[in-house]
């Protein structure tokens, strides 16, 4: 992707195609929360008491997904990098999209823990760098305040998901 913030609009046009790159990069950096740790962490207490597991067990396995889906993050890029972001976004949403499903079915430790690693290294890892990155691509001058707008998106919402699961856990509240 070649294209800069100096990039003229097309003919007609009002707004910058920027903005259109903007919403659909924070979209998707929205899209990785079934793989960030405070939607996750909603889960917790059912994962502990529907396959009798401790937390800290649970904690130990989501330390190892985060761990190998960090790890994972340069394999990502290159990936990126070779078959561009268009690609790449369409291959890691749709893993991600098996890798929630499969979250669902987990009836072990093992099981749970593969779905960690699934969650954290395509959510957290390779759909947020990939999001990120296409925003990063298409704004040169104006990347920071571009950045902090998504950002802040995403903050919003994450800040919705914590008060979702407060009502979960506390309803008389």
């Amino acid at each position: 992707m070649t294209a800069h913030s100096t990039q003229p609009s097309p003919a007609g046009a009002s707004f910058h195609y920027g903005w259109v790159v903007v919403l659909i990069g924070t979209l998707g950096v929205v899209m990785t929360l079934p793989g960030q740790t405070p939607v996750i962490s909603i889960f917790v207490d059912r994962f502990i008491a529907d396959l009798h597991l401790s937390r800290s067990l649970v904690s130990t396995l989501f330390m190892v997904g985060t761990i190998v889906g960090g790890l994972t993050l340069p394999f990502w890029g290159r990936q990126i990098d070779r078959h561009g972001p268009r690609v790449m976004v369409g291959v890691i949403t749709a893993l991600f999209g098996l890798a929630c499903l499969y979250t669902g079915l987990v009836h072990n430790a093992l099981m749970l823990g593969l779905a960690f690693v699934a969650l954290r290294m395509l959510g957290a890892s390779a759909l947020s760098l990939v999001s990120r990155n296409v925003i990063n691509q298409w704004w040169v001058r104006s990347r920071g305040m571009v950045m902090g707008i998504s950002g802040v998106a995403v903050s919003l919402l994450l800040t919705m998901t914590a008060s979702a699961r407060r009502r979960l856990v506390s309803p008389g509240m």
